[in-house]
């Protein structure tokens, strides 16, 4: 993790050397030392991470390190916010031809702060010599390369559930002679495989077949009623509909309604309250005609409250044939469970030592299978990772397992599966944006000859092999991941592991506790006037926040705002963003922001009617992309704009009807259009198209 931290900031470093390098006069040369030291810690890190286990001065020893990173790549942002202002004279071209007053005292407040961190550093690495920590040189990886798409393993066998697959689905097909509505229920601890279950009987033939209406509704241990609600009436209605009234009577009249005198099977996954369905109850229907409900919960009082007279299916912990089998099913994908015993005598040793640390408990067996998947099937590799393994049997074994698995993890997946933390429990989540957010975080390495966006979904791919990611949708034609989720109590992992490496943190000062001020902050239905003073915070997540309040944080670089009220006010100094919503044009003061790459403008989220890009703006977008704005109807491009875009991707923009003068943007390599109305399309047209001169020099047009 710590790696991938350094390689950003070294990353970083090497760009303000190629960009401020000759205005760096007294202090480049120490900035180049500073990589330097930099660089060369990481080839300590390995063997300071296995260390750290067991030696609490090596943690702190790593601690440091990541401190002073940390301190690097503040002092680096703060110097490239300082000279912002200048840098901007106000027609938007950059300029410099002689440095003026406020950067030659932002170069000077650089200068003392990379000095400081000299000395930091000169004092760590004596550290290192006292703790013994050696030169391992770069993380070397015995995983197997993973194709993209080549491996869906997201469906597999139900194994040792077979009996109670048939049995649930009796229960809700074939009792016929209870004509009243009645709860079918799941119960077990987390980890059982209660989800895996419901979705399995879900999507079965027989039970599509004899229900009119299958709904999937998730609850969470933090829900809100009137969300479950709206989410139950959106995907019930046939068209996307997003619900705006909020009270709760009317929301359960109108669940209630849709629902009507069919037969239904509404499936209440992961339920936590006592009353949540005390409360649903009311939007459900009881025509006497065998509706079905089918909930999932780890505790038995909410299963048995929900419907006293159902007898609720108890999972259990899987036998060591069972484990073995679904072991080698995660292990060798590409081959059957079956075949996977003549792996040789030898392996299957190795594999039984592995099922009987895991304890029958499906999630760890699966995540172990994951993490063998991408290793060679030798003995060595087997046993190397199985002691590799500081289990204790006290009970702690599933939390044990998911804690190597996530030490096991690629120095670049780390950053990536961390970021999972930042989403609510339970939270399908997009590629799309999810990719995009890795990308402006700087998690994702360059690659010769590829894109970003293939890197980043190579990166998913190979989360989803090891099973720290659940895929919840593939695109049927090509295979790739179009939505996936984490499991619970991997979710409950990474919120660890990111609070106690200052990665990230989930509604801190909900629970009255003090840290030091967070990279990274998410936060669920939590006010955000207690957030809005972190001046070193990159990434902000607000998910159902109502707020009419200014977002101030000088140096954040991704922003996502789900289901929040209007923002006042957004300042210049944001540095990079990834959605935005806002009231009138966004264009003028994001244009200003120096080091923007990647903009989406998405779902309505520009609401005024024009939008404008002024010369000089966006000096370093690459990328935009303009999906679902239907009150956007013109927009000016200025020539000077957009001067290294590359890829401008729009869809579903219908009130647009005609694109800007792109041929000022000789940059622009691709332009992808989707779902455009007839009238604009031809416009474009290349014989006889009014607009085609806008863009004929673009090399790649997708239409």
């Amino acid at each position: 993790m710590l790696q991938a931290v350094i390689y950003g900031v070294v990353n970083k470093m090497g760009d303000l050397l190629i960009q401020e390098g000759m205005f760096l006069y007294g202090v480049r040369d120490q900035i180049e030392l500073v990589k330097l030291q930099l660089h060369q810690m990481q080839c300590f890190l390995k063997d300071a991470d296995s260390k750290q286990k067991k030696d609490e001065r090596v943690k702190g020893w790593v601690q440091n390190i990541r401190d002073v990173a940390y301190e690097t790549e503040d002092a680096i942002d703060t110097y490239l916010c300082d000279i912002a202002p200048s840098q901007w004279n106000g027609v938007g071209i950059f300029k410099k031809f002689a440095l003026k007053p406020v950067e030659v005292s932002a170069r000077h407040r650089l200068g003392e702060k990379i000095s400081m961190i000299q000395m930091k550093l000169k004092l760590i690495s004596e550290g290192r010599t006292t703790f013994g920590i050696e030169n391992l040189g770069d993380e070397r990886s015995e995983t197997k390369a993973v194709a993209k798409g080549a491996v869906n393993n997201d469906d597999c066998e139900i194994i040792g559930f077979q009996d109670a697959e048939r049995s649930l689905i009796t229960q809700l097909v074939a009792s016929v002679s209870d004509q009243r509505r009645r709860v079918v229920s799941i119960v077990g601890q987390g980890g059982l495989g209660k989800t895996t279950l419901a979705q399995k009987i879900y999507n079965n033939k027989e039970v599509k077949e004899h229900f009119d209406i299958t709904l999937w509704l998730t609850v969470s241990s933090d829900f809100k009623i009137t969300d479950i609600l709206k989410e139950g009436i959106r995907k019930l209605r046939s068209v996307d509909h997003k619900e705006k009234e909020s009270n709760e009577q009317f929301l359960l009249e109108e669940m209630k309604n849709i629902l009507g005198a069919k037969r239904y099977l509404v499936v209440l996954d992961d339920v936590w309250g006592m009353n949540f369905y005390d409360m649903f109850r009311n939007a459900l229907p009881d025509g006497d005609n065998s509706s079905r409900v089918l909930m999932t919960s780890r505790s038995l009082d909410v299963v048995k409250r929900a419907d006293p007279g159902s007898m609720p299916y108890k999972l259990h912990f899987l036998n060591d044939d069972e484990s073995l089998k679904l072991l080698f099913s995660k292990a060798f994908p590409h081959e059957s469970a079956a075949s996977s015993y003549h792996a040789g005598p030898d392996l299957i040793d190795v594999a039984k030592n592995l099922v009987r640390l895991c304890g029958g408990l499906p999630l760890a067996l699966v995540v172990v299978g994951g993490l063998l998947s991408v290793r060679d099937p030798t003995y060595d590799n087997w046993n190397r990772f199985l002691l590799t393994m500081d289990w204790q049997s006290d009970g702690v074994e599933c939390m044990e397992v998911l804690v190597t698995s996530y030490q096991d993890l690629p120095t670049f997946l780390k950053p990536c599966f961390l970021y999972f933390a930042c989403f609510p429990e339970d939270y399908e989540i997009h590629k799309g944006p999810l990719l995009r957010m890795w990308i402006a975080e700087g998690f994702i390495q360059h690659e010769e000859r590829r894109e970003l966006e293939d890197t980043a979904e190579r990166y998913l791919e190979q989360l989803a092999q090891r099973c720290m990611v659940q895929v919840s949708k593939r695109n049927l034609k090509c295979g790739t991941i179009k939505r996936c989720r984490v499991h619970d109590l991997l979710r409950e992992l990474a919120i660890k592991e990111s609070k106690d490496k200052n990665f990230l943190q989930v509604n801190p000062r909900e629970k009255g506790e003090q840290h030091h001020a967070p990279r990274r902050a998410a936060y669920f239905q939590t006010d955000v006037v207690k957030i809005c003073k972190n001046n070193n915070l990159r990434s902000l997540l607000i998910f159902d926040v109502p707020t009419n309040n200014q977002i101030w944080f000088r140096l954040l670089r991704v922003l996502e705002l789900k289901s929040v009220g209007t923002i006042e006010t957004l300042p210049m100094e944001i540095t990079n963003m990834v959605h935005l919503r806002i009231e009138q044009d966004p264009m003028p003061e994001l244009e200003k922001l120096q080091s923007i790459k990647i903009l989406c403008l998405m779902y309505n989220a520009i609401t005024c009617k024009k939008i404008s890009c002024f010369a000089g703006g966006f000096p370093q977008l690459q990328r935009l992309w303009l999906v679902i704005n239907k009150s956007l109807e013109e927009w000016y491009v200025e020539e000077g704009s957009l001067p290294v875009l590359k890829y401008l991707y729009i869809q579903e923009c219908w009130g647009l009807k005609t694109l800007p003068d792109l041929h000022y943007v000789t940059s622009l390599q691709e332009l992808e259009l989707r779902s455009m109305l007839e009238e604009f399309n031809s416009r474009l047209a290349q014989s006889d198209g009014a607009d085609w001169h806008k863009i004929q020099h673009i090399p790649s047009i997708r239409n």
